[in-house]
């Protein structure tokens, strides 16, 4: 297998794991004691857009054009997430409009990005459904602001959950498809 897919193959699967990981403690920690808090909402932030960064880096996504606007998405979430971390002056409601309003732009990019590529993949239904269901949420948290925390994050941990299933899939057509290159050119 040559070097260049290795790095994908293993972008793809850390970029995977990740997701998962992310979307299980993010549920884990949607309760009282968190879900309020300026360093859980700024964590979730951060945490939710090292995977977009990751990818973009080490996954060799630079080249096309469609995935140029999730590091501006990533950007955005890590210094909203340091800034709410940071500043005690800012209110669960103004990050929670913040956050929504984030979701709501991301998530339709999202929309738009995997319904491009959902001829090639019909795996990228999965990513339509959990951006529908983000924006959709997006939406209700920018309405209830503090009130529509919890659920908000439950719908988010479960996106990242469905995703880094999505992804591991992929790794897994993927690698098949290339070891069954490799083992017609031998």
């Amino acid at each position: 297998m040559e070097r260049k897919h290795k790095v994908s193959l293993t972008t793809i699967l850390v970029f995977a794991i990740l997701h998962i990981i992310f979307g299980i403690l993010v549920i884990i920690f949607a309760h009282d004691s968190f879900e309020k808090s300026h360093i859980y909402i700024g964590s979730v932030l951060i945490f939710t857009s090292v995977p977009s960064i990751l990818i973009y880096f080490l996954g060799g996504r630079y080249h096309n054009k469609y995935k140029m606007p999730y590091n501006f998405f990533a950007l955005f979430g890590i210094i909203a997430g340091i800034a709410f971390i940071i500043s005690e002056t800012i209110s669960i409601g103004v990050m929670c409009l913040v956050w929504g309003i984030y979701d709501i732009i991301r998530s339709a990019y999202e929309i738009f990005d995997a319904a491009h590529e959902l001829k090639e993949n019909k795996l990228e239904i999965i990513e339509i459904i959990c951006a529908v269901a983000e924006l959709a949420f997006g939406i209700i948290l920018c309405i209830k602001l503090e009130d529509g925390i919890y659920i908000h994050l439950i719908v988010m941990g479960l996106s990242l959950i469905l995703v880094g299933i999505k992804h591991f899939l992929d790794f897994l057509n993927d690698y098949r498809f290339i070891s069954k290159e490799n083992n017609k050119e031998e």
